[in-house]
């Protein structure tokens, strides 16, 4: 199935140019290091320049999400994109994952990138990663603030001699350079080169599901380039249309759903600590229906060990971060929505994550939570994971944390080490089947559990 990506006549045609010289490619996380090459894949840097449009709001944005929008002002634009492709057209399998570059730390990061980069390379996915938002390319304040990082430049500042050619004319504008860097993807002289797009999906984690939202309500129903949303780890609220579309506007605005009245597939994925304070995500919750699927992951946080990489290890947060399955769920979310588009079979329902009267997260006698896509690792737990937020700083606040048992704990729990191996390969079974946890997972998985200490 998909929804045949009729487009409308762009302001200008996005041109694109490659992008070299200087320290080469910059993203600041985009997960576990993975050897391209090797994968058979190819991966290019180029600019994308044209004139972009603003909008203008014709009425108020409310609950339902359903959003009227008029074109405003034009602006000229050069910005950045990121390709990654296999080499041989014929391993394609014909869907192009573009990602809307996270800035809420005030760089580009590949937020979605590092937690399904594996599903991409073994799957014969292209990834095209767009920088959309002005903080990317020319630098300013951060959402968040990370030490690790230091004063936010952008790409033109992180390195003039590649990026210097770049300029964003404002976030106002980025829903439509969206628009026109994916319309151009479909186009002969793409950074795709002679790969022939049969569905592009767009995905955005934490502010960029924000601003996904506001996408998908807003622009998505007139512009109609994408054929299914990734919609990952959103706030309760949506971004606004103009400059003032940061990421505390959707920590604080009123609950906003994905408009019903859409045809095009869109999966949101929530992590467990997306439903409380700060994102508090569950006054957003809305039923699932023919083109809406809402996943809720217990054990998981907004931010996790496996997506920062080594990034995690310097943030100096007071309980070690979340070692969640986001990454297993999420990978087996791109492959069920690109399946959803291909074929019109949606992903299954998934249960929600239990919540008291207060909205807070309802747990279990080991502190992990009740409901939501069940894993192993809660199941037949050797730790507590929450994504409930540790300690005053907000960043660290979006990582969660992990308490990890005793082995006198595990031995109390399990009787041995075989008892507890045998209890989580049969959960591991049943998330498989289920469809929570794909096949190829299954082995790096029971892996984990088996390096568990006992003493």
């Amino acid at each position: 199935m998909t929804d045949g990506a009729t487009t409308t006549d762009a302001t200008e045609a996005v041109r694109f140019a490659p992008l070299d010289g200087g320290n080469g490619v910059f993203v600041l996380i985009s997960g576990p290091p993975r050897d391209l090459a090797a994968a058979g894949y190819v991966e290019t840097e180029h600019s994308a320049s044209g004139v972009a449009t603003s909008y203008a709001a014709a009425g108020e944005l409310g609950p339902d999400g359903f959003w009227s929008v008029t074109p405003d002002e034009t602006a000229e634009f050069t910005t950045r994109v990121l390709a990654r492709r296999p080499a041989d057209p014929a391993a394609f399998n014909g869907t192009v994952v573009v990602e809307w570059f996270n800035v809420t730390v005030g760089m580009d990061t590949g937020a979605n990138v590092a937690f399904v980069g594996d599903e991409i390379l073994r799957g014969g996915y292209a990834y095209v990663g767009v920088s959309v938002q002005q903080v990317g390319v020319q630098g300013g304040g951060a959402a968040i603030e990370m030490d690790v990082v230091g004063t936010p430049v952008g790409l033109r500042g992180t390195d003039p001699d590649r990026y210097g050619s770049l300029h964003h004319p404002g976030d106002a504008f980025s829903y439509d350079i969206f628009t026109q860097v994916g319309r151009a993807l479909r186009q002969p002289g793409s950074p795709l080169g002679d790969l022939v797009p049969e569905r592009l999906l767009a995905v955005g984690e934490s502010q960029s599901a924000f601003r996904m939202t506001t996408y998908i309500n807003a622009v998505h129903q007139d512009a109609r380039v994408f054929d299914g949303f990734l919609v990952h780890s959103r706030g309760r609220a949506a971004a606004s249309l103009g400059e003032g579309g940061r990421a505390s506007e959707a920590l604080s605005g009123p609950p906003t759903h994905i408009r019903t009245d859409g045809t095009t597939p869109v999966l949101v994925i929530e992590a467990e600590g997306d439903l409380v304070a700060p994102l508090g995500f569950a006054a957003a919750r809305q039923p699932d229906d023919d083109h809406i699927r809402l996943w809720e992951m217990a054990g998981t946080a907004h931010a996790d060990r496996y997506s920062a990489g080594d990034i995690g290890e310097l943030l100096g947060c007071p309980a070690p971060i979340n070692a969640g399955p986001a990454h297993y769920l999420l990978k087996s979310a791109l492959r069920q929505l690109t399946n959803w588009v291909a074929t019109g079979e949606p992903p299954p329902i998934a249960p929600r994550i239990e919540l008291d009267d207060e909205l807070a997260v309802v747990r279990d006698e080991h502190g992990n939570a009740l409901g939501g896509i069940r894993t192993p690792v809660v199941d037949v737990p050797a730790a507590t994971l929450s994504g409930d937020p540790v300690g005053d700083v907000l960043m660290c606040q979006l990582f969660g944390s992990t308490t990890r048992f005793e082995p006198s704990e595990l031995l109390a729990l399990y009787g041995d080490r075989d008892a507890y191996l045998a209890a989580f390969d049969a959960a591991l079974d049943r998330s498989v089947a289920d469809g929570w946890v794909l096949p190829e997972d299954r082995a790096e998985l029971a892996a984990e559990a088996r390096a568990t200490d006992f003493g």
